[in-house]
C-alpha cells in the first residue's frame, strides 16, 4: 500500500488514504479535490496505462490498490478542456460528415458510438462545472439523438438517410461554435489569473514572467480567429433579423475583445515596443466604442456595418503582430499548475 504513488500534472503528491481499498474510490478524492479548484481531470493513467474518461465505475472498482504501483492524471483548468473538448467533437463530426456511408456505419459503429457518448459525458461534466449546463444542453441532447439514429442504421431498423444525418451534425457544429468564443475567453481568463500568480511567486524569475507573458499573447491567436469568423455571423443574424441570437452573441463578442485588447496591453520591458502596442491597439479600441454606442442606440444596422467593414480587417492585422511562443513555456506553466497540488486526500 506505501508503494502507491499519485501524481498530478507530473508532480508527486503526499497523501494519507483512510478507508480507500480499490481506484475507484482514490480516484473519486482526487476528482473532488480537482472540482473544487476549477480543474478537470483530462487524463488518467494507472500503472502508465490510459484509461478511458470518463472513466467507469466498475472498471476502477475492480483494481484493488495492493495492485497498483501508480496512479498518474493531469488536471486542466475546465473553461481550457470544454474549449478543447468542442474543438474536438467539432473535428470529429466533421470527419464522420465526410466519411459517412452505409457500410461505413456498420464496420465502424461500436467506435463511432463510444467517441460520441465520450463526447457527450465529458460536455456535461464540464458544463455542470461551468455552470453553463442550459447552454451545453441543446448540443448534448443532439449528441445523443445523432448517436440513437447512427445505431439504428447500423442495425438495420432505420434506413440509411445521408441528408438526415448531414441536418444532426450541422446543427451540433453550429451550436458548438456558437459557444466556442465563450469558452476561450474564460480559459484565457484563468490564465490571466495565473500570470498574476506566477508574478506574486518570488519563485519566478523576471524570465519567467516575461516568457509566460508572451506565452498569453500568443494564446490569443485562436481567440482572433474565432472572433474574425464571429464578425461575419452576427452581422449576418442582424440581415436576417435574428436580433436575439445576434445580440446574444454580440456580448460574448465585445467581452472577447477587451479580455484581447487586456492581454495585448500586458506589459513588456522593451519601452519602444510597449508604445508600438498602445498605438497597435487604438483602432481596435475606438471601433468597439463606436459598437458599444451603436448598441446602446439599438442601431443594429450601424451594429452590423461596423462589425463586418471594420472591425473584421482590423482583427485580421493582429495576427501578424503576436509573438510566437517561447520554448521554455510549458515548463513554467506546468509549475505554476502544480504548485496547486494537494498534499492529501
Amino acid at each position: 500500500m506505501a508503494s502507491l504513488k499519485i501524481f498530478i500534472n507530473h508532480t508527486e503528491i503526499a497523501f494519507t488514504l483512510e478507508t480507500e481499498k480499490n481506484a475507484f474510490e482514490v480516484v473519486t478524492g482526487i476528482l473532488t479535490w480537482i472540482k473544487e479548484r476549477n480543474l478537470m481531470l483530462s487524463s488518467l493513467k494507472i500503472d502508465n496505462k490510459t484509461v478511458l474518461y470518463p472513466p467507469l465505475a466498475e472498471e476502477l472498482k475492480r483494481l484493488e490498490l495492493e495492485k497498483i504501483a501508480t496512479i498518474d492524471c493531469e488536471a486542466v483548468n475546465v473553461s481550457t478542456y470544454s474549449a478543447s473538448l468542442c474543438l474536438t467533437a467539432g473535428e470529429e463530426l466533421a470527419i464522420l460528415a465526410q466519411a459517412l456511408s452505409e457500410s461505413h456505419l456498420k464496420t465502424y459503429m461500436e467506435q463511432i458510438s463510444k467517441k460520441l457518448t465520450w463526447i457527450r459525458h465529458a460536455l456535461l461534466q464540464s458544463s455542470t462545472m461551468l455552470a453553463l449546463t442550459q447552454l451545453f444542453m441543446p448540443i448534448i441532447q443532439l449528441l445523443k439523438e445523432l448517436e440513437s439514429h447512427l445505431y439504428k442504421i447500423s442495425r438495420g431498423e432505420t434506413p440509411f438517410n445521408k441528408a438526415a444525418i448531414d441536418t444532426l451534425i450541422s446543427q451540433a457544429l453550429t451550436l458548438l461554435n456558437d459557444h466556442f468564443l465563450l469558452l476561450q475567453t474564460r480559459a484565457l481568463t484563468h490564465d490571466l489569473k495565473l500570470l498574476e500568480k506566477i508574478k506574486s511567486d518570488p519563485t519566478y524569475t523576471k524570465e519567467d514572467i516575461l516568457t509566460f507573458t508572451t506565452h498569453l499573447k500568443y494564446e490569443t491567436y485562436p481567440l482572433l480567429e474565432t472572433m474574425g469568423k464571429w464578425t461575419s455571423k452576427i452581422a449576418t443574424y442582424f440581415q436576417q433579423d435574428k436580433t436575439p441570437l445576434a445580440l446574444a452573441l454580440l456580448t460574448d463578442l465585445t467581452g472577447a475583445i477587451s479580455l484581447f485588447l487586456t492581454i495585448y496591453n500586458l506589459d513588456t520591458d522593451n519601452k519602444a515596443k510597449k508604445a508600438d502596442i498602445v498605438e497597435a491597439t487604438k483602432p481596435l479600441e475606438a471601433i468597439l466604442k463606436q459598437i458599444v454606442t451603436a448598441f446602446e442606440a439599438e442601431d443594429y444596422v450601424e451594429v452590423s456595418d461596423l462589425l463586418e467593414y471594420e472591425l473584421t480587417p482590423i482583427l485580421s492585422q493582429f495576427t501578424e503582430k503576436l509573438p510566437k511562443p517561447p520554448n521554455k513555456v510549458q515548463a513554467i506553466t506546468e509549475k505554476a499548475r502544480s504548485s496547486q497540488a494537494p498534499t492529501a486526500l
